[in-house]
This record gives structure tokens, sequence and C-alpha cells, in this order.
């Protein structure tokens, strides 16, 4: 799930919410190109937060994310509502529909 405004970049940029693959579609590519997909679509500030205990979404996030934006992205750690978060955030280049 994606919406516009997030907690850390504010209401001009999106953020991935929530975002799951059934385990058998696995390592196969099928985030990463869904996760393009996403990104594609729309020219945007984007945001994926991940809770700091969640190591395999970090690792996740990290690589598509490195991959998708060749290295041009800002990773930070903070605290929001009792919770500690790795935030991934990168600018996309959008336009595809």
């Amino acid at each position: 799930m994606t919406r516009f405004g997030t907690y850390f970049s504010g209401d001009d940029a999106k953020e991935i919410s929530e975002f799951f693959i059934v385990r058998k579609y696995r390592r196969q590519g099928v985030g990463k190109h869904i996760a393009a997909r996403l990104f594609d679509g729309f020219a945007a500030t984007w945001e994926a937060a991940v809770l700091s205990t969640n190591l395999p979404a970090q690792q996740f996030w990290r690589a598509v994310i490195t991959d998708y934006a060749a290295g041009r992205y800002e990773e930070f750690s903070t605290h929001y509502r009792e919770c500690d978060f790795v935030v991934f955030r990168l600018r996309a280049r959008g336009g595809l529909t």
C-alpha cells in the first residue's frame, strides 16, 4: 500500500506503508520489480520506513533502493511513537503509467 504524506518527509512525499511478497515468490526478483514499478509510476520523493528490528526488510529495501537509485538515496535511523525505525528516502524518476 502506498500513500501521500509520510511521517519523516512530509505531505509531498509518497510512502510505501505496507509491502508483502508471498513466500513462494520471494528471492525471485518479484519484490524488486514491483517496487521499481511503484517508483516509476510517480516522480516523487519516496520513503520506506522499517522497524529497526526487522533486519530482512532493511536488507531488502537497502538492496532494492541502492540498485534503483544508483546509490543516490538517504538512509537514517529515527524514533517515532515508541518505535525505532530505519528510513530509506529516494527521489524517483517517475513518469511511467
